[in-house]
C-alpha cells in the first residue's frame, strides 16, 4: 500500500504533537519537520521584518500570534510544497487562525491532505483544557500564563470546528507511544 504524504499533526499546546510526530517519523522512517523550526526562514522569505517582530515581544501571546497570522498561512503553503514527504508537526500559530479568510485558507490546505490528524485529550473541551493547562504550567514559565491557558481553550474549540476532515486522536490516559501507534494503525486501516 502506498502511503499518502505528508502526515500532518495538529493540536493545542502541550498535547504531545512533537513527541508523537517524532515517534511516527522514526517508526515509519519518514523525515520529520517541525514548522516551529523552519518558520523563521519562511518569515524572512515572505518579507517579515524580524526587528518588528522583536518589538512585538511586548505584546500578549495572542496578539503576537495575530501579528504573524498572514505569515503563518504563507509558511503552511510553502512547507506543504517544500516538505511533501514528511511528518509535519504544526506549531500552534500554524494551525490556529481567527481571521475567517486565513482560517478557510489554512483549513483548505490541510484538509485536502487525507492524512491530517488532530490530537486532543478528550471530546469534552473543559476536560481537555484542564489536562493541557496542567501540562502547560509545568513546561512554560511565563508572566502571561493565564492568558496562554485561556488561549489554549479557544484553540481546542476552534480546531474541532476547523479541522472536520482530520482524523481525531484522543490522548487522555494514553502514552505518546500509544497515540503514535494508533495514528500509524489508522494510516494503514482500510475501512469498509
Amino acid at each position: 500500500m502506498s502511503l499518502k504524504l505528508p502526515i500532518v499533526i495538529i493540536g493545542p499546546m502541550c498535547v504531545g504533537k512533537t513527541t508523537v510526530s517524532k515517534l511516527v517519523s522514526r517508526k515509519l522512517s519518514i523525515p520529520y519537520c517541525s514548522l516551529d523550526s523552519v518558520r523563521w526562514y519562511y518569515y524572512l522569505k515572505s518579507g517579515m521584518d524580524i526587528l518588528e517582530d522583536d518589538i512585538n515581544k511586548e505584546k500578549s501571546f495572542e496578539e503576537l500570534l495575530r501579528s504573524r497570522s498572514e505569515y503563518d498561512t504563507t509558511v503552511v503553503e510553502r512547507v506543504f510544497s517544500d516538505f511533501k514527504n514528511y511528518v509535519l508537526d504544526f506549531g500552534i500559530s500554524h494551525a490556529f487562525q481567527e481571521n475567517a479568510h486565513n482560517k478557510d485558507k489554512l483549513s483548505a490546505i490541510v484538509q485536502k491532505n487525507r492524512n491530517s490528524f488532530l490530537l486532543i485529550p478528550s471530546t469534552d473541551v473543559e476536560v481537555s483544557a484542564s489536562i493541557l493547562n496542567e501540562r502547560l504550567k509545568e513546561f512554560r514559565n511565563s508572566p502571561d500564563i493565564e492568558d496562554i491557558m485561556q488561549f489554549n481553550i479557544k484553540t481546542i474549540e476552534t480546531f474541532l470546528e476547523t479541522y472536520t476532515n482530520s482524523k481525531v486522536l484522543f490522548t487522555k490516559d494514553k502514552t505518546p507511544k500509544q497515540v503514535s501507534q494508533e495514528l500509524i494503525d489508522s494510516l494503514f486501516y482500510k475501512g469498509t
